[in-house]
């Protein structure tokens, strides 16, 4: 093998580390946005049923912006896109840091996390490993599935402590 060769063998597992880094994101700021919820409950005293309309929505939102995936990244292509869904998510635990007692600002919140969710999670890691991939593409898929709930299952102890502390 030369050096091209080796080359163009790596770079396809680096684009996956990559898809990894940002399935990471992204679930650290739906995870986040989870945690976040039993600080609002508390603080606004409000019900479990109402804070879970907050995933409701978010839910929602997420499953509508997967209707028009296809249409956001061939408007943007796929690192703008990705990008754009990213900002999302960190404008989304940004209006829940400083939403207040507005519940209206939470509902922008929830949706601009769905919105997170629905472009930054597994749908736009199997684009990238779909552009990437030839062979291996479920090893691949499967690294990046695996790094999201490994990321849920050691974050959000720790992001726990730090909201109720």
């Amino acid at each position: 093998m030369n050096s091209i060769s080796k080359k163009q063998a790596i770079y396809p597992w680096l684009v996956m580390c990559a898809a990894v880094v940002m399935c990471i994101c992204a679930s650290l700021l739906g995870g986040s946005f989870a945690i976040s919820l039993s600080c609002v409950r508390n603080e606004l005293e409000l019900t479990g049923a109402q804070t879970g309309v907050f995933t409701t929505i978010r839910t929602f939102s997420a499953f509508l912006i997967v209707l028009v995936f296809d249409k956001w990244f061939g408007f943007l292509g796929l690192r703008k896109g990705i990008f754009a869904g990213l900002l999302f998510g960190a404008a989304s635990m940004a209006i829940f840091s400083f939403a207040g007692t507005n519940l209206m600002i939470y509902n922008v919140g929830a949706v601009f996390g769905g919105i997170c969710y629905g472009l930054c999670l597994m749908a736009a890691a199997s684009l990238v490993v779909k552009k990437w991939f030839n062979k291996s593409r479920g090893l691949a898929i499967g690294i990046c599935s695996a790094a999201t709930g490994l990321c849920n299952f050691i974050f959000s102890p720790l992001i726990q402590s730090v909201a109720n502390n």
